[in-house]
């Protein structure tokens, strides 16, 4: 679990992260200074250099550092009860990405959208059987589990893109609902609209 510390520490980085997000809509990512992230962020050079050397440093970490977050957010948050919340994984996922909507529609905006959506689908395929399958204690076929996964991963990344640049998106909950609904049933789904 997560002390009082570092969500501070994850308060801080994410502030960084979406000023460099903002600043980056109205400027060239290459003349941004340290200087006016941390004043748009409203925290002090020294802060900026606790977490980064430059802004070239931010911009490396970026990706990976919101991955790593994704992952333990989904893990912490994401926990199976099939009364109250027939979608947990995807609910959670849905809710840090609209937490995070700034940071992240720089990274799926940016040319390492491929490479960040490729690292996020192995990460998600990697804990679908561990996470998702477990709880429910059936049988499964591995071959086909990997090809579902990787259907199901990439689909959940493309309509959750899509869900992040819309002007007034539906909840997460509403998203998650409609998107397991798609993985379960498939085009079952669109039959019962």
């Amino acid at each position: 679990m997560y002390t009082q510390n570092d969500r501070r520490i994850r308060k801080t980085r994410r502030a960084i992260r979406e000023s460099y997000a903002a600043l980056c809509a109205d400027k060239d990512p290459d003349r941004i200074t340290v200087q006016e992230l941390a004043e748009h962020a409203d925290i002090s050079r020294g802060t900026f250099y606790l977490y980064y050397r430059d802004i070239r440093d931010l911009r490396g970490k970026l990706q990976e550092e919101i991955f790593d977050e994704f992952m333990a957010y989904i893990y912490e948050t994401g926990k199976p009860n099939e009364l109250d919340e027939p979608y947990p994984y995807l609910r959670s996922a849905l809710d840090y990405l609209s937490e995070n909507r700034i940071s992240c529609q720089l990274i799926l905006n940016s040319d390492s959208r491929e490479a960040f959506s490729e690292m996020m689908s192995r990460g998600l395929e990697n804990s679908a059987a561990e996470q998702w399958l477990e709880p429910m204690r059936f049988e499964y076929d591995s071959y086909m589990l990997r090809y579902y996964s990787r259907f199901a991963m990439w689909g959940f990344l493309a309509a959750a893109i899509d869900w992040l640049q819309e002007e007034r998106p539906r909840t997460s909950r509403e998203m998650a609902d409609m998107l397991g609904q798609i993985m379960d049933y498939g085009l079952d789904a669109l039959r019962h609209v």
